[in-house]
């Protein structure tokens, strides 16, 4: 009878430092394609000749840049809270630093309803959440 109880104990163990490994390795990889995202947009945005080539023809290419850079902004602040590198309170500075630039309240205002939209889980809508709050504070 005890040892089955210790073998049970070992599977459940084992099964749970499973999950867990498998989580962390979850969070790099999301943690290591934003970085690469960042990296790639950054560098498409950053000389005029990049960013002709895919920046829409009817939209002047320095203000669509700065949308692009106020997105992924965003977008590593949200992959950052998710994962817990970020807490709230960092999150609600960070949100009130971004916001004071009127290119990512603006790009806010425009977007709040599509990102909100496509928020899957709790921990994404409360990071929503938080920056919706530090738009109202700035506007």
């Amino acid at each position: 009878m005890q040892i089955s109880l210790a073998i049970a104990v070992v599977v459940v163990v084992g099964i749970a430092r499973l999950v867990q490994a498998e989580s962390h390795h979850r969070q790099r990889v999301t943690l290591h394609t934003t970085k690469l995202l960042q990296t790639w947009t950054f560098e498409a945005t950053s000389t005029q000749e990049w960013r002709s080539l895919w920046t829409p023809p009817d939209e002047v290419t320095a203000a669509h840049a700065h949308i692009h850079h106020v997105e992924l902004r965003i977008r590593l602040l949200s992959t950052a809270y998710q994962v817990g590198q970020l807490n709230d309170q960092a999150i609600r500075f960070e949100a009130q630093r971004l916001l004071e630039c009127a290119a990512a309240r603006a790009y806010w205002a425009e977007h709040h309803s599509r990102l909100a939209g496509e928020a899957d889980t709790r921990r994404q809508r409360a990071f929503l959440a938080l920056l919706d709050a530090a738009w109202k504070a700035t506007a």
